[in-house]
């Protein structure tokens, strides 16, 4: 069947070129993961699981890995952060209390990435830290004095700022 602006082409009415008929979306293949490299790792935060994040569960030789994971923007992409718990769906939409590890993963083709785990613990803990994922502004490069800051690798421009609770993030 052809597309309207074939028929306003053949009409003499456009001169615009058809659109394809399905967009080609490039989806990169799997790559393997050189190395990960722990950043930082400890205190206890509040975390809000949003109602898009997407429930995975993993097989592999160490065990099986059941997780929530949700994307925070940064330029250029994004910072995946994982709620690892054994029923992931059910924290789905609500606050957990967790520990948090700060990573770095090396892929096979020199990309690198920052991501976030959390592993939840007891509802009584006092939460220590609050964490963000923000936007890298060109020409700041001062953060807080009481924060620790885990920069993305570039091409990406962001970072992960963690500080007290009680503590400003910038």
């Amino acid at each position: 069947m052809a597309s309207l602006q074939t028929a306003l082409r053949s009409a003499g009415l456009s001169f615009a070129p058809d659109a394809p008929e399905q967009p080609k979306t490039h989806v990169r293949q799997p790559v393997a993961i050189l190395k990960r490299e722990l950043l930082w790792s400890g205190g206890i935060f509040a975390v809000k699981v949003p109602n898009n994040a997407r429930v995975t569960q993993v097989s592999n030789p160490v065990g099986d890995l059941s997780y929530a994971q949700f994307p925070q923007l940064v330029k250029g992409g994004v910072v995946n952060i994982h709620v690892h718990t054994s029923a992931p769906a059910d924290i789905i939409g609500k606050t957990v209390k967790a520990s948090a590890k700060v990573y770095r993963k090396k892929h096979a083709d020199e990309r690198e990435f920052i991501y976030v785990d959390f592993h939840p613990v007891s509802d009584d803990s006092e939460v220590t830290h609050r964490l963000a994922v923000m936007q890298a502004v060109p020409g700041v490069n001062s953060w807080s004095p009481f924060a620790t800051v885990f920069l993305t690798p570039a091409p990406l421009q962001g970072a992960v700022v963690i500080v007290g609770h009680d503590k400003k993030f910038v």
